[in-house]
């Protein structure tokens, strides 16, 4: 029989009677000493093991002499083959040092019997030898290794007696033990494929982890964060919830101040500032009992966030300074670089544009070196943003796209309608209405569906500024309305300024001045109280041109030179062509009509350089209608026409009609 074959076994002892097997006994006897002599001559041995190998060569060759006897004629009656068990064709009962193996015959008849002696059901013996060995390999592996008593005893019991329970105890041990580490492994797996953004990796990994332990905290968790990041609110609500009842029920601490601080994500992306802050203050709280710093670092930093979208910059940056200082006591690169990141945007909304700049791109670094695709589409989209403060349009499209290509591929539908917005901004200074309006359409849609207040409040602001353009002042104003009142509703400041700046612009074209100035003066206000320089450059410029328009010159060119100023210390190219424009007009009311063009001029040069249409457009307005009060007509003309050229690429039938009329009073000249 072939090593690895056999039979099933039927009777606890085999009886053989025929010669034959004695014969086929004695055979194997004289081959065991043969092999014992081979083993010896080969194996540098000791002294010891000699002594003990050449003493069972001895019992082997009794035992050859005592089988011989047996040949005698007519001794045919039954013989018993006693030992431990019971033998199996050509091999016999020997002991075998646990260094070299174990004797397989022996140890699957011994294993056999006893399940039958259990009433175990029957059991293909191929499969069973097979597995068997793998199992008995797998603990002299063990042995091997050293320090493995447990090791030891399971063979030695195995050897002397057959008994597998002390082999099937240290198997269970050692698949527990690897079952921990599959289990942390996966951990290690989602950690890494979260932080790189790669969800489906983190979820596969999660789910591994799950099947085995559906209990498991740090997998719940991920699947928590996944389902967040895909804008499944309510599965991540369910996941954080799960998290908070496992640990009450455990009174696990921890992972309470973790489940109140992703509820909190939750509530803050939802627009309920309120709860959002009880929950992360919950966090903070525990984890400043359990000494717990690297929690706190976090609680801080969505607390900063909070503040933020509250408009309160101070508040904000002392929380995310303070979340900062610990990461990086911590060594954290992870953490100090997303509050790099984080610090960015207080920075931009100051007009500190270096310093914003600065940041970012701190944080840029660090996420690229760790691959954290996330992190750097975060980074790209608001360096996007100081780029088109900067009026560096096309670098600020790139940036942008480029932020968009990782959500994308990450799957992140929040991220990729910021940047259907922001492309949308650049597309309308650009003039093109149409692609702008595609843009916000798309990143409404998305934040319908991600139920995501702060988000569709933004987009029908923007989509306002579309309606606007076209001449829609009554579509604008609709669309400013519902971004105001929903506004109004999560306690945003910063939103509520835009909009009442916006509804300003429709009020003043309407000629309603003193709606339009109180609408101007609530939004400056408001940015004044937040330091948003950016925002309160645009105000001072607004109410300038009411005022320029009631006939006071001087309080008009006080408000505007305060607006270009500003613009100017934020390096903000945009803000500044639309105050040279606005200075401009100033000037030539007053009959300073060289300095006028002088103004008009510069604001043209910026707008033309910005790729600006409408802003061209309107200088070349501007600029006809000073040439026009010179008597320069020719020159007037030319301006118009260039007004009207541009309008129609865009258009823009208000503008048309405009520099159509402009024309006929040059003609009637």
């Amino acid at each position: 029989m072939r090593k690895g074959e056999g039979t099933r076994m039927d009777q606890q002892r085999i009886f053989v009677g025929r010669k034959d097997e004695l014969e086929g006994r004695a055979r194997f006897a004289q081959a065991q000493i043969n092999k014992a002599e081979y083993i010896v001559a080969k194996k540098p041995w000791t002294r010891n093991q000699k002594i003990l190998l050449w003493t069972l060569i001895v019992i082997a060759i009794g035992a050859l002499l005592a089988i011989v006897r047996l040949f005698m004629p007519n001794r045919e009656g039954p013989v018993t083959v006693q030992g431990d068990g019971a033998a199996v064709g050509n091999n016999a009962t020997v002991f075998v040092d646990k260094r070299h193996g174990l004797d397989g015959e022996f140890l699957l008849s011994r294993t056999l019997q006893l399940a039958e002696d259990k009433g175990a059901l029957e059991i293909e013996r191929e499969q069973l030898k097979e597995e068997r060995d793998k199992a008995i390999k797998r603990v002299e592996e063990l042995e091997g290794e050293g320090d493995r008593p447990d090791a030891e005893e399971a063979l030695r019991e195995l050897r002397e007696t057959g008994d597998t329970s002390g082999l099937q105890e240290l198997l269970i041990r050692e698949r527990d033990k690897h079952r921990d580490a599959l289990t942390q492994r996966n951990r290690e797996i989602a950690a890494v494929a979260y932080l790189r953004g790669d969800v489906s990796v983190a979820e596969e990994a999660s789910d591994e982890i799950l099947r085995a332990d559906p209990s498991d905290l740090d997998a719940i968790n991920y699947k928590g964060h996944i389902h967040r990041l895909r804008g499944e609110s309510d599965q991540a609500v369910e996941s954080y919830g799960r998290i908070l009842k496992i640990a009450v029920a455990q009174k696990n601490e921890k992972w309470k101040a973790i489940a109140f601080g992703n509820l909190g994500l939750i509530y803050r992306a939802r627009g309920d500032l309120d709860n959002a802050a009880e929950m992360h203050n919950k966090a903070l709280k525990i984890n400043q009992k359990l000494r717990r710093v690297e929690g706190m670092a976090s609680a801080y930093a969505n607390l900063g966030l909070i503040y933020e979208t509250r408009g309160d910059l101070d508040q904000a940056e002392q929380m995310l300074r303070k979340s900062l200082e610990i990461y990086e006591k911590l060594g954290q690169i992870e953490g100090m670089a997303t509050q790099y990141g984080n610090l960015g945007p207080i920075y931009r909304s100051r007009g500190d544009l270096n310093q914003a700049e600065k940041m970012l791109k701190k944080a840029l670094e660090i996420n690229k070196k760790l691959g954290r695709l996330k992190g750097l589409a975060y980074n790209y989209g608001n360096l996007a943003l100081i780029c088109q403060t900067r009026g560096d349009f096309d670098q600020a499209e790139q940036m942008h796209l480029n932020s968009l290509d990782i959500f994308q591929e990450l799957g992140q539908p929040e991220g990729m309608a910021a940047n259907y917005g922001n492309l949308g901004l650049i597309y309308r200074t650009r003039g093109n209405l149409d692609k702008a309006e595609s843009m916000f359409e798309k990143t409404l849609e998305i934040y319908e569906e991600l139920d995501h207040p702060e988000g569709i409040a933004t987009e029908y602001g923007n989509l306002g500024l579309i309606y606007q353009a076209r001449g829609d002042l009554d579509g604008a104003e609709k669309m400013y309305k519902k971004a105001l009142e929903m506004d109004e509703r999560l306690g945003r400041p910063e939103g509520i300024a835009n909009h009442y700046g916006n509804l300003g612009l429709i009020y003043e074209a309407r000629d309603d001045l003193d709606q339009a100035e109180n609408m101007h003066t609530k939004a400056l206000e408001i940015n004044g109280k937040l330091g948003r320089p950016e925002a309160m450059a645009g105000n001072y410029g607004n109410l300038g041109m009411i005022h320029l328009t009631r006939g006071d010159l001087v309080r008009a060119e006080t408000l505007c030179t305060k607006a270009l100023e500003l613009n100017q210390n934020m390096g903000r190219l945009e803000g500044m062509a639309d105050q040279y424009g606005n200075l401009g007009l100033i000037y030539q009311a007053r009959g300073n009509l060289s300095e006028a063009r002088k103004m008009l001029n510069k604001s043209v040069e910026i707008n033309e350089r910005l790729g600006r249409p409408q802003g061209t457009a309107n200088q070349y307005t501007n600029l006809g209608n000073v040439y026009l009060a010179g008597g320069e007509f020719h020159h007037a003309e030319q301006m118009f026409n260039r007004a009207l050229d541009i309008h129609e690429k865009l258009d823009h039938s208000e503008g048309i009609a405009s520099d159509c009329a402009n024309l006929g009073l040059v003609y009637i000249q």
